[in-house]
């Protein structure tokens, strides 16, 4: 049998009209955006996808194995 180790968060606090930093970073510190054209095509699919959501983004970092925002979501 396997068993599997999951990471639970606490629930995230919200409070309206909030600003959050969102990040993600590769577990092991792999390249996830081994060039320039990776970092284009990330750029362009987080617009589409804010722009689907109505999420503004504030500003955005990449660098080879992660990435941060600031993004604000809709009101709900």
């Amino acid at each position: 049998m396997i068993a599997v180790l999951m990471m639970l968060r606490p629930l995230r606090i919200e409070y309206p009209d909030a600003w959050y930093h969102v990040m993600n970073r590769e577990r092991r510190a792999d390249v996830i955006f081994p060039g320039a054209q990776n970092y284009d095509l990330f750029n362009e699919l987080l617009k589409e996808i804010a722009g689907m959501w109505t999420i503004r983004i504030a500003a955005n970092g990449l660098m080879p194995d992660h990435y941060h925002m600031l993004a604000h979501p809709p009101r709900s």
